[in-house]
């Protein structure tokens, strides 16, 4: 909830009308309107006023504000940073496997040169098609923002 909805449903809950809170305040009825529609904020020295005129705290008058920010430590973001930390760390292994192989075996006579490569190749390949799995996977955070809301309403 922004704050002007927040203000416009403290002033109904207290069966107040703008023009008593703006007289209260000591602002215009228009003031009001304009924090009620977010068209301004509340000057600091407001604050409080407002907080005892409906007899809540700061947090209260703040603290069901919603922002459009994604919490990065809820369960899920973390179980989605985990896979993806998991993913990038084999990916990143298996080039490491990929290059020691093709090392080794080029030192030997007992491979063909091409199965050699093949192999190479086909470890790049798999690393490769994780990481692009992994990132192609991971929502964006205006996907995740949308989704929050929806789950809000």
């Amino acid at each position: 909830m922004d704050l002007g909805k927040h203000l416009y449903e403290l002033r109904k809950t207290k069966n107040i009308s703008q023009e008593e809170a703006a007289e209260k305040l000591n602002v215009t009825r228009q003031t009001i309107s304009k924090w009620e529609t977010n068209q301004s904020q509340p000057d600091f020295d407001k604050i409080i006023p407002l907080c005892n005129l409906y007899g809540i705290t700061t947090e209260e008058l703040f603290g069901k504000i919603k922002t459009n920010k994604i919490d990065d430590n809820t369960e899920e973001n973390m179980n989605l940073k985990k896979r993806s930390a998991l993913i990038v760390s084999i990916s990143i292994f298996l080039y490491f496997i990929a290059v020691i192989w093709i090392i080794l075996t080029s030192t030997t006579s007992w491979i063909n040169e091409n199965l050699m490569i093949s192999i190479f190749m086909l470890i790049c390949a798999v690393a490769t098609v994780m990481l692009v799995y992994n990132f192609m996977s991971i929502p964006k955070k205006k996907d995740l923002e949308l989704e929050k809301q929806k789950k809000e309403q």
